[in-house]
């Protein structure tokens, strides 16, 4: 019954899902949704056919019988994909707990041989609730090993599995959520190709909120080998059928990533996409060396076409990239391939991969940066073509002008169909061949290259490398170079002076092999620099390699040595040196001729060379020798010492006997060099790779007539000066080196002897040690120092030496300990040690010397003779001589000297002296100087800086504190003119290629001073001499003046309490302009100016006395005394000017008040005079008024008399008649206004005057 139910139900189901299809619109079409059957792709058709399946299981019981109902299953299938559908596996479905699906084997297409689809196995599980209400989530789908395989016709079509019929569910109501595809496979065959495209290893998670759209898919896939993890997204479709479609793809294999965005249409079963495409260097984030490179374009893709319009490629750090722009197009036609056209007006490779201008990056650096590059890309997998288009390249600090390229793949990298540039020193580059970038790059093929400058070439090309002066040439080959090594086969080389052909084979070093150069030559004419260069760039010097080399030279020229009939076989391979030949016809005069085998030169050596060498002259080895290896000490050597040797005449023999373990190797050497014998043995038994351990004896013996010129063999410059005696020098050594050879060795010449004797010890891996007693005596060592170039010693008396010292050797370090003896008769102590460590060696220690001279402690530093003065007379005070090397040269040193005297000049001495030199790249620094000179404390620093140019600097400051002045003065009839405590403190700055061009530019400043002293010849007595002469009436002119002056002057000094002055130094002058004396006997100020450089004097003293009372005017006495002239003797003048001006001053002072006393005397007598007269005058006044007065007073008196005897009378007469009316007589005393008086009343004195005598005195008797 309940199947009966379900087949019903079934049917019904079936039979309204095909109404619908033959006319009747799904309830779904209501939705809006159009563009259903351009989206069946591979998602879409899996989807909807286990949707149909789905919907079929849920109406039915628990269990359906699917094998019953199959053919209306796969029926109902066809009709939605528009194909044939095939369950050939089992099927199963659940409703509980959840709605669940699966079955396996379904094929679908028409062609059973063909299909569009197979699906190994799906499971799906939906939830059932949103069933109730219309919805179906999907929440886990399982498609496992399904292949998709997409035709395309002719005309590039696509089948899609797709229907025109409609479908009856609503898509947005559809949500799948987990769908996980394993082990997936994508096939399309296009018709018009003849190999499908498969991409196999499909594993990826789908999701979707909705059938329609947008999808996510995260999941990883292999193309060709390769692992590929995408990441793509779409959007819904659009009305049109269109949706957007973003995907990520990242490469397992190479370091790459791209990304695209764009729309994706389909139309007419044609699918296209339009968008953004970028390629990216894919770069770990802790690698921050690798720089970023970037590819984007425009696309267009059709099923006939990809286009990539406005194509960038970017290279290098965000701030500083170049950029590449240009289009390319893939056709997809029956044969595919791609065509690209790439252009940049300029590359600026040097900012991009260096620094800029200013650090340019090398050709090596970018053609690294560009194998670097290169080597991450993956092959193109369809044949194409690139072309490159770039007017300039900058790169090494020129430009790569027009370069073009045209590139063609192949397999495994590219075929350079042309490659050409213009690279700097007007220089051509052509290539054709093929390069390769899988698995490692490399190139073969055919290159030219052609020079005008090649000069500027080398420089541009190998910069560190020494500068070459290669002459025009141009140079084809073929070339294979790899990581393998290089080749040059069919090498025609064309220079200015001749036509050279061969080949070239470089092999670099691997593990347990040597790099191997081989080289085959055959010229008529060849320079040894255009071969070593060549040779050079080629095979980036090759240093260490095994060698293999043949060459036949017509002539070969090495510098300015020229080799006639040079012809060389040799090899030196695997240990072993085989001398085939060597043969120099003539080498600027000189053959050469050696031959040999040595196998296991490294170990074991067995065999024998021999060689001689016979010339007049060996100028032209030294020549040959310095092309070879300029920087070698042999070549300095054979520079200085060639001119010396010859005639010569020395044969060489190695002679080498393997035996067990060991060998026994003699050498010797016997031949003679001018007049000097050679004579050397060398016994050597052991193992060359043990030859520490070996036993070793040697003795070297050389003799000559000449010691000087024994010397001169060594490459010694000694002067042809002095007969020294004969010369010999003798080494012998016994024993084995790492347990300490017993060595001596002697010198001598003439009466002069030195010995070392000791031991030397020399061990694998370690420094040479040695402990060596050193002995030196001679009864006239000032022959040695004229022999090393220093004249100045050959006009010295004989200097006896005997100096005795101790040599460690070890550790890189020469530690020169317990020097002690006599130089000069001057005792001598100290230790020196030598470190060679460091880059420059420096040298330490402390020297103790009971005397020494200033000049040569200059010279130790400014170098030798730069304190000399020419042999010729000089204006110029100082010397002239350039300053040279000093000894201290090529050192850092931190020396602690101290001398018991140092003679400075003239007999001034300092003592107790103390100072270090400290000697590096940035100067020499003499510091902390410490002496008493002049009794006073000297202190200081001096720093000396020199230029390559020769030019010297100077700075420093110095200090004098208490010095007595009169040791330091220049005197006159031997006297100090100055004395007192000196003190001066200055700060000079200098700059000069010799000592008289630092005095000359001598800049800075300071202050001096002096207490308690006296200046001679300066006393102030002479103004009181002159003005007495002046003053006692002697007529003085200016000249009488100066000439009283100049003689009582020198008869006394000027004593001062001090004497202060600041100066200032430019240009070699010093300049004080206000010197301020004071003196309590005169005010004295001076300015002086001292030109150093010429040692003269401009020096003007103003010399005045304090007159007191005696000043004339308001001025003072004051004379100038100007010094001019050469320092140590300047002349004086004596302007009395002043003087003379005050003295005349004075004369007319003095007249004038003679005059003035003379006019105040008559004046004084006149007054006498008048006052005389006035007193006389005024005496007969006062007689003649006393005169009037006494009769004026007898006539009073009488009158008086008279009077009171009337008024006596009346009075009486009054009286008698008052005597009866008192009112009376009171009424008459108050009418007379006056009462008598009483009697014995005076009258008051009158005052009185006393005029004196009249002048003259009294003549006669007063009346």
């Amino acid at each position: 019954m309940t199947a009966r139910w379900c087949e019903a139900c079934t049917a019904t189901r079936w039979s309204e899902g095909a109404a619908a299809r033959r006319g009747r619109a799904p309830p779904s079409s209501q939705d809006g949704y159009t563009g259903a059957k351009t989206l069946n792709s591979l998602y879409f058709g899996i989807g909807f056919t286990v949707i149909l399946a789905l919907l079929v299981a849920l109406v039915g019981p628990l269990f359906v019988d699917w094998t019953a109902y199959r053919a209306a299953f796969e029926t109902e299938a066809a009709h939605v994909l528009g194909h044939k559908v095939s369950v050939r596996g089992t099927a199963d479905a659940n409703l509980l707990p959840y709605p669940s699906l699966s079955f396996s084997d379904v094929v679908i297409g028409d062609d059973p041989n063909a299909p569009l689809m197979t699906v190994g196995r799906f499971n799906m599980e939906i939830e059932l609730f949103p069933l109730l209400s219309g919805e179906i989530h999907v929440t886990e789908m399982q498609v496992v090993q399904p292949q998709l395989n997409v035709r395309v016709d002719e005309n590039g079509a696509y089948e899609w599995m797709s229907s025109e019929e409609g479908i009856g569910i609503n898509p947005s109501r559809v949500m799948l959520s987990g769908v996980d595809i394993e082990d997936g496979r994508l096939v399309i065959a296009d018709a018009r190709h003849s190999q499908p495209v498969v991409v196999d290893g499909i594993k990826a998670r789908l999701d979707a909120p909705a059938l329609a759209g947008p999808y996510k898919m995260e999941g990883t896939a292999r193309v060709g080998g390769d692992t590929l993890t995408i990441k793509a997204a779409t959007g819904a479709a659009d009305g049109s059928g269109a949706f957007a479609l973003k995907a990520n793809v990242r490469s397992a294999v190479h370091p790459v990533a791209a990304s695209f965005d764009g729309q994706l249409k389909i139309a007419n079963h044609r699918p296209t996409w339009a968008g953004k495409a970028r390629l990216d260097r894919v770069i770990a984030k802790e690698d921050q060396a690798t720089l970023p490179w970037s590819l984007t374009a425009d696309l267009d893709v059709s099923n006939r076409a990809v286009l990539a319009k406005t194509l960038e490629f970017r290279y290098g750090a965000e701030e500083r990239p170049f950029t590449i722009s240009g289009a390319a197009t893939l056709d997809l036609a029956a044969v595919p391939s791609f065509e690209a056209v790439l252009s940049a007006r300029q590359i600026d490779l040097d900012r991009t991969l260096g620094a800029g201008p200013d650090k340019p990056v090398s050709l090596d650096g970018a053609l690294t940066a560009f194998g670097a590059a290169i080597a991450g890309l993956p092959v193109p997998s369809v044949p194409g073509r690139i072309g490159f288009d770039i007017p300039g390249v900058v790169v090494g600090g020129s430009i790569i002008a027009d370069l073009r390229a045209d590139l063609v793949t192949a397999n495994s990298g590219w075929t350079i169909d042309t490659l050409e540039a213009t690279l700097p020193g007007k220089s051509s580059f052509t290539a054709r061949g093929r390069l390769a970038i899988a698995p490692t790059i490399g190139f073969d093929g055919d290159v030219t290259l052609a020079s005008d400058q090649p000069a500027t070439l080398i420089a541009w090309w190998a910069p560190a490398g020494p500068k070459v002066g290669l002459d025009p040439f141009r140079i084809s080959a073929k070339v294979a170079a790899s990581a393998d090594g290089l080749r040059l086969d069919e090498v025609d080389a064309r220079l200015d002076e001749g036509r050279v052909s061969g080949s070239l084979d470089f092999a670099p070093g691997a593990a347990g092999r040597k790099p191997r150069l081989t080289l085959a030559l055959d010229a008529d004419q060849l320079r040894l620099t255009d071969v070593q260069t060549v040779a050079g760039l080629a095979t980036g010097q090759g240093a260490g390699a095994d060698m293999v080399i043949k060459a036949a030279v017509g002539t070969l020229i090495a510098g300015d040595a020229r080799a006639e009939g040079f012809d060389v076989s040799a090899s030196l391979v695997d240990a072993t040196l085989d001398v085939d030949r060597l043969f120099v016809r003539s080498l600027s005069g000189a053959r050469v001729t050696a031959a040999g085998t040595i196998r296991d030169v490294t170990t074991t050596p067995d065999g024998s060379i021999q060689m001689r060498v016979s010339a007049e002259k060996l100028d032209g080895l030294a020549d040959l020798v310095r092309a070879l290896s300029p920087n070698a000490p042999v070549a300095g050597f054979l520079r200085d010492a060639a001119p010396h040797l010859g005639p010569a005449s020395v044969e060489g023999t190695v002679l080498a006997k393997a035996s067990g373990e060991g060998t026994d190797i003699k050498v010797e050497l016997n031949g003679s060099a001018a007049a000097t014998d050679i004579r050397g043995e060398l016994a050597f038994k052991g193992r060359i790779d043990a030859w520490d351990a070996a036993d070793i004896s040697t003795d070297i013996s050389l003799t000559g007539p000449d010691g000087a010129e024994l010397m001169r063999q060594f490459g010694l410059e000694v002067p042809e000066v002095g007969k020294p005696g004969a010369g010999s020098l003798t080494l012998s050594a016994m024993g084995k080196s790492k347990d300490g050879l017993a060595v001596v060795l002697r010198g001598a010449m003439g009466p002069t002897d030195v010995t070392l004797n000791g031991s030397a010890t020399l061990t694998r891996g370690a420094a040479p040690s040695a402990e060596l007693d050193l002995d030196l005596k001679s009864p006239d060592v000032g022959s040695l120092l004229v022999l090393s170039g220093n004249i100045v010693q050959g006009v010295m008396a004989s200097t006896p030496a005997d100096v005795a010292a101790h040599l460690s050797i070890g550790n890189r370090k020469v530690l020169v300990n317990r020097i002690e003896g006599k130089l000069a008769e001057v005792p001598t102590v100290g230790d020196i040690t030598v470190d060679f460590a460091p880059a420059v060696p420096r040298v330490t220690g402390a020297l103790s010397f009971d005397e020494g001279t200033l000049a040569g402690l200059g010279e130790a530093v400014l170098g030798p003779a730069s304190l000399d003065f020419p042999i010729v007379q000089s204006r110029n005070p100082w010397p002239e001589a350039p300053f040279g090397a000093a000894l201290i040269d090529g050192f850092d040193t931190d020396l602690a000297l101290k001398f018991g005297r140092l003679d400075i000049e003239g007999g001034l001495v300092a003592k107790g002296v103390a100072l270090s030199i400290a000697s590096s790249a940035s100067g020499t620094g003499i510091d902390g100087i410490e002496a008493t000179l002049a009794g006073g404390k000297l202190s200081g620093d001096l720093m000396i800086k020199r230029d390559l140019d020769g030019t010297a600097g100077v700075s420093g400051t110095l200090r004098l504190d208490g010095a007595a002045a009169e040791e330091l003065s220049w005197q006159r009839d031997g006297r100090p003119l100055v004395t007192g405590a000196f003190n001066i403190d200055a700060q000079v700055n200098a700059t000069g290629r010799t000592l008289a061009g630092w005095m000359s530019s001598l800049t800075g400043g300071g202050s001096f001073s002096l207490r308690s002293g006296r200046l001679a010849h300066m006393t102030t007595r002479a103004f009181g001499q002159v003005i007495r002469l002046a003053d006692a009436g002697k007529e003085l002119s200016e000249d009488r003046i100066r000439q009283a002056f100049t003689d009582n002057v020198d008869m006394g000094d000027l004593a001062f309490d001090r004497l202060d002055a600041a100066f200032t130094l430019a240009g070699g002058t010093l300049r004080a302009p206000n010197i301020v004396v004071t003196a309590k006997d005169g005010a004295t100020s001076g300015s002086a100016t001292v030109d150093l450089g010429r040692l003269s004097v401009d020096s003007e003293w103003q010399l005045s006395l304090d007159a007191g009372d005696a000043a004339a005017a308001g001025g003072v006495p004051q004379v100038s005394v100007l010094f001019k002239g050469p320092v140590a003797d300047p002349s004086r003048r004596i302007d009395v000017t002043a003087f003379a001006s005050y003295l005349g001053i004075r004369a007319l002072e003095k007249e004038t008040q003679r005059v003035l006393t003379m006019q105040a005397d008559i004046l004084e007598r006149e007054l006498l005079s008048r006052q005389v007269l006035r007193d006389r005058e005024a005496l007969e006044r006062r007689n003649q008024l006393m005169l009037e007065a006494r009769e004026r007073a007898a006539a009073a008196a009488l009158a008086e008399k008279a009077k009171a005897a009337a008024i006596l009378a009346a009075q009486k007469a009054r009286a008698e008649k008052a005597a009866g009316d008192p009112l009376d007589a009171i009424g008459k005393i108050l009418e007379n206004g006056a009462a008598p008086a009483e009697p014995g009343t005076k009258l008051k004195e009158l005052p009185r005057s006393d005029v004196g005598l009249p002048p003259g005195g009294v003549t006669g008797s007063a009346p």
